[in-house]
């Protein structure tokens, strides 16, 4: 049971990483320069992410975030986080 549901969240999560690797990759396609790092928009990428790779998304989150962080953290937003995570996968 467990190997076939390893299998869906495999093929689901490689689904959405096709339909979000064009922007992510687009990152990393040039060498990295101070100027690339400080143009990277996250807001943009965070919305791609949430929109075209949700689960991914929510899984990313909990990785950077976990519930008791949340309670405690009334203020950070683990955002950005989760999209340099997306972004490094796309990588790989």
């Amino acid at each position: 049971m467990n190997s076939i549901a390893a299998e869906c969240c495999e093929d689901m999560l490689n689904q959405e990483l096709d339909g979000i690797v064009g922007v992510l990759l687009s990152l990393a396609g040039e060498d990295i320069t101070e100027e690339t790092l400080t143009s990277v928009v996250f807001e943009e990428i965070i919305v791609v992410m949430k929109t075209n790779a949700p689960t991914l998304w929510h899984i990313l989150q909990r990785l950077a975030y976990t519930p008791e962080q949340e309670r405690k953290n009334k203020e950070k937003n683990p955002d950005k986080v989760s999209s340099m995570k997306g972004s490094i996968i796309a990588m790989i």
